[in-house]
């Protein structure tokens, strides 16, 4: 057990590692030896978040199924959901949706997942969202709505959908 906590200077478990890469066999491997799947580097970024930043769906699924928080907030407010909007994976929304993920959460920027969504041109994840019941009439701390981060942003199919 002790090894499989081990974190480098930045607070990185080996898990971290397997996931933020997307190595599904080391994640799982580490997962059955009983690595502790929420240990959250210094950014309080978790196995998880780091899964779903890098697009890695099967290894985001290992995750869930053993139970990680879904609603876990780093240092800045994200969570795995709003950390879903850049590699637009509308299945990896609607799983972390399904485990209990807070669609209207905000980061410390006041920005919901939906707004993130919306100014990175997410399609996919901004049609998941809204399907699921994300409110698009709430405003970030800059007072903006999603709308007009997606039409700030040149995402003008999003921001028409908004």
């Amino acid at each position: 057990g002790a090894q499989l906590e081990t974190q480098d200077g930045g607070g990185r478990s080996p898990l971290w590692y397997a996931a933020d890469a997307g190595n599904k066999n080391a994640a799982i491997t580490l997962l059955q030896r009983g690595a502790a799947v929420d240990l959250a580097d210094t950014n309080g970024e978790t196995p998880l978040m780091r899964s779903v930043a890098g697009g890695h769906s099967a290894v985001t699924e290992a995750l869930i199924a053993k139970g990680a928080d879904v609603n876990h907030a780093s240092a800045t407010g994200n969570t795995a959901l709003g950390l879903a909007a850049k590699p637009d994976d509308a299945s990896v929304v609607r799983a972390l949706i399904a485990r209990g993920a807070k669609i209207n959460v905000r980061n410390a920027f006041g920005m919901t997942p939906l707004m993130i969504a919306a100014s990175q041109g997410s399609m996919n994840v901004v049609t998941a969202l809204l399907d699921a019941g994300a409110d698009k009439t709430l405003r970030s701390t800059k007072r903006e709505l999603a709308r007009e981060m997606a039409a700030k942003a040149g995402h003008l199919e999003i921001a028409q959908k908004l």
